[in-house]
């Protein structure tokens, strides 16, 4: 489609080919090490180095740095709110790292919130009154607890068994990644 694919299309495109590489190398080659696949939706959460300027945010965190400073809020996007924080990420790598054998030729489905940019703007809104934080329209859009709604839910129980424990929670992963910007919003 080149230049008329629709936004978002690419990246998708990209991750179905990647996919079918990866098992397609594992299924000719047959490595001796182990392959896991691990599919987290998209990652939030503070970065390990904070930030020099706000051009080192990762895209998947600049929506939180752009409602910290006043940008309009985006409707939801019933195939883009997904969130599962970098911390539970790693914390699913390393398992696979230290269970080889167990986790060679898994797939890991890794989410565990359904968040429009609503739901980050009332987490926002309460920890930094004296920003410009967008209002929108304060608890709609979303359920109590982010939770995902029934027809677009997806079972990412066989990773948190795995784990064990429970996850990092929406809003705490919203407000530490807020905090890892705060050098950023004192220089401005």
């Amino acid at each position: 489609m080149g230049a008329e694919s629709p936004p978002g299309l690419p990246y998708l495109a990209s991750k179905v080919v990647g996919k079918r590489a990866f098992w397609k190398f594992r299924d000719e080659r047959k490595p001796s090490f182990s392959m896991t696949a691990i599919n987290p939706f998209f990652v939030s959460g503070p970065p390990l180095a904070r930030p020099r300027s706000p051009s080192n945010i990762s895209s998947s965190c600049m929506f939180i740095w752009r409602y910290l400073n006043g940008e309009e809020l985006v409707g939801p996007m019933p195939d883009w709110d997904y969130w599962f924080d970098v911390r539970d990420v790693a914390k699913l790598v390393a398992w696979a790292f230290d269970h080889g054998d167990e986790a060679d030729g898994e797939r890991y489905i890794s989410k565990t919130t359904w968040a429009p940019p609503q739901a980050t703007a009332d987490i926002l809104r309460p920890a930094y009154p004296t920003l410009s934080i967008k209002q929108g329209r304060p608890g709609e859009g979303y359920l109590p607890g982010w939770k995902t709604p029934r027809e677009t839910d997806v079972d990412g129980s066989k990773a948190l068994r795995v784990v064990g424990g429970d996850y990092v929670p929406y809003d705490q992963s919203v407000l530490d990644t807020a905090k890892s910007f705060e050098p950023l919003m004192r220089k401005l």
